[in-house]
């Protein structure tokens, strides 16, 4: 108190405006590391999805690959030789665009790293994985094994988004996660069933079922979460010829059971459930295009939220200055005028 006492009144002016002015700067600063903090990770999250959607890009023709290479293995060779060869072009391309924009990511993000080395690790077999398929020398069943498994891989990269993205978009994170997914099961289901058709006998039929029931889970799961305009273009694709094809074949072969005989060409199925698979990744083109959408519109609110902070912290300050400054101009002109001549 005798320190209070000992102060002028000029003193005490200002430390009374003093106080509360640091108090309105600290919470002030305060928000604004919260609001630049969510604008860099919207930032990474940016990058992410457009490596996102370049990696799903790859997932798309690998799943193309592994049915094109259960066909040719299923036939012994006899099907499908030009198709797995134009494919795996297809493939090759979709696998350079990743590798640039990989050369071009970055991320401090422990996680992510270790899911992008194990990507690369693992696609460095893709080389020997064709070898064996060209002669023969690998199992059908192993051989569609390193592309679910490289795939399942590679989505773990969406999941990522879906664990990590801000709470206004979570539903388009998972919905995008999971759609993904149910398409993933379409193509293991193209796979499994050309082999199966080409054989005229399936090794792994309670896997064909399996495969369809999951797949109607994780569309029930996308139905739930996608936005009006997603839901509707998903909507739209299930009276196509190739979804209706799709569903007659696979009533033929449950109705039939294991053993067959199906009385259906391999490559009739591989084209139809391409095509509904094709028509599945317009809708998932759609869907990255409505998240990216999202979190740029999230990442433009949050730049023009950090510039705000910035003016209005600036201002007060500015403003609580001067302020003092006239307050206490004022207040010494005033105290000679009251002092006795």
């Amino acid at each position: 108190m005798n320190l209070l006492n000992n102060l002028v009144f000029k003193q005490k002016l200002i430390l009374l405006v003093l106080i509360p002015l640091l108090a309105t700067l600290y919470f002030s600063l305060n928000h604004l590391n919260i609001l630049t903090i969510k604008k860099s990770q919207l930032e990474d999250i940016q990058e992410l999805i457009v490596l996102t959607v370049a990696n799903n890009a790859l997932v798309h023709e690998l799943q193309k690959e592994r049915g094109a290479t259960a066909v040719y293995i299923g036939s012994n060779g006899s099907k499908f030789s030009n198709e797995l060869k134009n494919q795996r072009q297809l493939t090759n391309k979709a696998l350079t665009n990743l590798k640039e924009k990989l050369a071009t990511f970055s991320s401090d993000n422990s996680s992510v790293k270790t899911i992008l080395v194990k990507i690369q690790n693992s696609l460095m077999n893709l080389t020997s994985i064709r070898s064996r398929s060209d002669n023969f020398s690998i199992p059908m069943g192993e051989a569609i094994s390193y592309y679910t498994t490289q795939n399942h891989l590679m989505l773990s990269l969406t999941s990522y988004l879906s664990d990590h993205s801000p709470t206004e978009v979570v539903g388009d994170a998972i919905a995008y996660y999971v759609f993904l997914e149910a398409k993933e099961r379409a193509g293991i289901e193209r796979a499994i069933a050309s082999g199966g058709f080409a054989n005229d006998m399936f090794t792994q039929f309670n896997k064909f079922i399996s495969l369809v029931a999951i797949q109607n889970n994780y569309l029930e799961q996308f139905s739930a979460k996608a936005s009006a305009q997603t839901l509707s273009a998903y909507q739209s694709i299930l009276t196509s010829n190739a979804v209706l094809e799709v569903n007659r074949m696979r009533e033929v072969a449950v109705s039939v059971g294991q053993n067959g005989p199906f009385g259906i060409d391999a490559a009739v199925w591989f084209k139809s459930a391409t095509e509904r698979i094709n028509l599945l990744k317009n809708v998932e083109n759609l869907i990255a295009d409505e998240f990216t959408a999202d979190i740029n519109k999230l990442h433009s609110q949050a730049s023009k939220n950090v510039i705000i902070d910035l003016v209005i912290i600036s201002l007060t300050f500015i403003l609580t200055i001067f302020l003092i400054y006239i307050i206490l101009t004022n207040s010494v002109s005033y105290t000679h005028l009251t002092l006795p001549t």
